[in-house]
């Protein structure tokens, strides 16, 4: 095996790296948990990235971010630049009214990444009617 050396950056989010003394094999990405700070890795890379944006209508409703059950590996939820107040995101018990709020709440322009198996698991509320999100997920 190749002698490798990784580096770690104080500075940084979090490190990624890949080895493989197999030049016909790919590469594993392997990631830091954020949460439990071990090592992960996906030893099949995703085969499709799949966008959409969602608004909420009415405030205090929670919206789904789709329809029906739909596999993905990596969720990116990105607020709206045109936001003027909060989004949260959550469960379907997620609630943006700051008085009971429930789930993570964003500011125009602000991301939050989930490793998550579905993306109808997702709903997200607004403040303000008809603002809302971005998102991708990797499937």
């Amino acid at each position: 095996m190749a002698d490798e050396v990784l580096k770690h950056d104080l500075n940084s989010k979090g490190v990624s790296a890949g080895v493989s003394n197999d030049a016909s094999t790919d590469i594993i990405q392997f990631r830091i948990d954020s949460t439990t700070k071990g090592l992960k890795s996906d030893a099949v890379l995703p085969s499709a990235i799949v966008d959409g944006r969602k608004t909420v209508t009415t405030p205090g409703t929670a919206v789904a971010l789709v329809a029906v059950a739909t596999g993905c590996r990596r969720l990116v939820v990105t607020a709206l630049i045109t936001n003027t107040d909060y989004v949260v995101v959550g469960a379907s018990t997620v609630v943006a009214a700051e008085a009971t709020r429930r789930g993570t709440p964003l500011v125009a322009g602000q991301s939050l990444e989930l490793e998550i198996s579905d993306v109808s698991l997702i709903f997200i509320d607004a403040v303000v009617a008809g603002e809302g999100v971005s998102f991708i997920y990797l499937s």
